[in-house]
């Protein structure tokens, strides 16, 4: 059986390809198209190679600044959510719903998940 899940993505993907039209941008649309742009614009040059992931160390760093600043304004500790602090923080995809998934994070000792027991192995 399809789980609602399941329907909704199936829908999303059947959706994007009704609307498809085979214009993804390439080099020479790129080209097409900055003679529209301002040549401040125009002129920029990819970055894209430059680009990093990042890593597990960068990501501890980010919390052990977290709880330093927690520190200096007399916090204990910090609750964050599904969204962009989280993925920010642990790199963990997990958008707002009707379950918790929650990172706290304590200005002293280790951080941890908080969220329901079924959702726990994903």
């Amino acid at each position: 059986m399809t789980s609602r899940r399941e329907f909704l993505q199936y829908s999303a993907a059947i959706t994007a390809g009704a609307f498809y039209r085979g214009e993804f941008p390439d080099a020479v649309g790129a080209e097409q198209q900055a003679g529209s742009l301002p040549p401040s614009i125009a002129a920029l040059a990819s970055m894209r190679d430059r680009a990093m992931p990042i890593t597990v160390d960068e990501r501890r760093a980010r919390i052990e600044k977290a709880r330093a600043l927690m520190r200096e304004h007399s916090l204990n500790g910090i609750l964050l959510s599904g969204g962009t602090s989280l993925d920010y923080f642990t790199g963990i995809g997990w958008g707002l719903s009707e379950r918790l998934l929650a990172l706290v994070v304590p200005v002293d000792g280790r951080a941890f998940l908080v969220c329901p027991a079924f959702e726990a192995d994903r």
